[in-house]
């Protein structure tokens, strides 16, 4: 691969003006604003404008603002879990205050990022889509299917219909002989996509199926075979990458979904505490 930002940055330091200076070392330290966000959005970020942000990237060495995206994106899609906790453990050496404060920080940056207009915007049009469907089918395999079990529990207890796409190899392929038309996937891939996704997008096309796609890789292929993407962050600079966007996006989808079926949502919550309650009684009973 090519030189990355970091060395672009570091090589160009003393000879950009004051103004690019500043643009590219906020380039650098928040990248997934640099994926997610307009040219802009990024110059209001930066205090400068869209073309201040354009020339910036220019300065660097890159075509303009897609060519480094599209390099930003390589970059994040091909890193690895054990080289990001290296780079995080070097970054705090042995300080354990600091290394905390930095992922909090980083937790901190990535719900900021969250609240952004055009992510909300984006959040509320992905729940008002999901709504429509008949099924909600989640896609997550690896570390994410964790994240989802939780995500879909929520949704059961409030009333929507839900099934999960989690198994690797073989063994999706039961589950994918279970889709129907009517239902909408949500697929959790990040970084490069696996084959399981890809064979899964395949089984909804054929089955018409919309597929909605959460992902921290701005240049991932799949973008042009799904109906809605939003960009999630999980990484700030070279560390670790945290789930806490992904987790604050899906109780937010939960909620939404939750006020756009209020009835259903209250009605089935409330079957579930006097279910609880006739249960706790029996077990008093027994306890006599």
């Amino acid at each position: 691969m090519a030189r990355d930002l970091r060395e672009r940055l570091s090589e160009r330091r003393t000879e950009l003006p004051p103004v690019l200076l500043r643009v590219a070392e906020y380039i650098d330290q928040n990248r997934f604003d640099v994926l997610s966000r307009s040219a802009l959005a990024l110059g209001e970020a930066t205090g400068t404008s869209d073309a201040t942000v354009i020339r910036a990237a220019r300065a660097l060495g890159y075509e303009g603002l897609a060519g480094l995206r599209r390099e930003l994106a390589e970059e994040m899609a091909a890193r690895s879990p054990a080289r990001d906790l290296g780079a995080t453990i070097e970054a705090a050496d042995t300080d354990l205050s600091l290394v905390i404060q930095q992922s909090i920080a980083t937790a901190r940056a990535h719900l900021d990022q969250l609240a952004q207009p055009e992510m909300l915007n984006a959040i509320g049009l992905l729940a008002e889509q999901l709504h429509q469907a008949r099924r909600i089918v989640f896609f997550a395999i690896g570390p994410t299917r964790h994240l989802v079990r939780y995500a879909a529990a929520q949704l059961r207890r409030r009333g929507r219909d839900i099934e999960k796409l989690s198994h690797t190899g073989s063994m999706l392929a039961d589950e994918l002989a279970g889709l129907r038309q009517g239902d909408a996937i949500l697929a959790l891939s990040y970084g490069q996509p696996y084959p399981e996704v890809q064979v899964t997008l395949d089984e909804a096309a054929r089955l018409d199926i919309p597929v909605f796609l959460l992902t921290d890789n701005a240049a991932s292929p799949l973008r042009e075979r799904v109906r809605q993407v939003i960009t999630v962050p999980r990484r700030a600079g070279q560390g670790v990458a945290l789930q806490i966007g992904t987790m604050a996006l899906l109780d937010s989808l939960v909620t939404a979904l939750s006020l756009l079926d209020k009835d259903a949502a209250l009605n089935r919550l409330e079957h579930i505490e006097r279910l609880r309650r006739a249960l706790a009684t029996q077990d008093d009973r027994d306890g006599d």
